[in-house]
């Protein structure tokens, strides 16, 4: 599977302009449904790979402006569902009710330019284009795994932890609790401590979140925060691009 993706990105590389990246995508699927063709079987399953230039300017503002995290709701989502929420799949329904929540004027969810976030039950924080890192101190809290979807670019992060001297860790954060004045008592659990919050995903690497909104209540952070700062030129030393320039400098995308 890697060299088949380093060749098909070796290939369709070429068709770049200057300063161009590929984004690439692998997918697997069960194949033609049998029944649908008039015939007894289904299939075969079949493994794909699909590039498409990375598209600089949907991610422009998260490193012009910073991040806005805004809950829009809450999906059951459990280790041991049949479709377990660290699995990512086609069916992207309930991200798209989420982000359309958003945007809906009449909503106690209104918050049309933020990136959709949504709730398990215990509070663990997912969205649709990265995974939902907080920091406290310095140290960096990971969602638990098989709680939220699988994620390498958060990965990385915890590699990048180690090389730069951070420490990082699993931890059942309730991200409802950045969302309501402080109690007597919250200074023991980590997000009363949290001083930033950040965003992982393969489109941008990693980016600093600058407000964390759920209804009419909003948290806001010093932004860009210093261990997101450390972060990205960690990032950008491991690949050799200044990625807050490639994608503030990037013309069109």
């Amino acid at each position: 599977l890697t060299a088949t993706a380093n060749e098909l990105v070796e290939h369709n590389a070429r068709l770049l302009s200057s300063g161009g990246e590929l984004q690439l995508v692998t997918f697997a699927t069960p194949g033609p449904l049998g029944l649908y063709l008039g015939e007894a079987r289904n299939g075969p399953p079949t493994l794909g790979m699909v590039t498409y230039p990375l598209p600089f300017a949907r991610y422009r503002k998260l490193f012009t402006e910073g991040v806005t995290l805004a809950v829009a709701g809450v999906q059951s989502a459990r280790p041991t569902d049949l479709l377990p929420p660290r699995v990512k799949h086609r069916s992207r329904l309930h991200w798209h009710v989420a982000s359309e929540s958003l945007r809906d004027p009449a909503s106690r969810f209104h918050a049309p330019a933020a990136v959709p976030v949504v709730l398990d039950h215990g509070g663990a924080a997912d969205t649709a284009i990265g995974a939902v890192l907080a920091v406290a101190g310095d140290t960096v809290f990971r969602p638990v795994p098989g709680g939220t979807q699988d994620s390498i670019s958060m990965k990385v992060v915890s590699e990048l932890c180690a090389a730069t001297g951070l420490a990082c860790t699993d931890a059942p954060l309730d991200y409802r609790y950045l969302c309501r004045p402080p109690e007597p008592g919250d200074e023991k659990f980590v997000p009363a401590r949290v001083t930033e919050l950040l965003l992982a995903g393969t489109g941008f690497c990693v980016a600093g979140v600058r407000r964390f909104a759920c209804a009419e209540r909003a948290r806001d952070y010093a932004w860009p925060g210093p261990v997101f700062a450390k972060l990205l030129t960690a990032w950008s030393d491991l690949v050799g691009v200044d990625i807050a320039q490639q994608f503030t400098g990037a013309r069109g995308g």
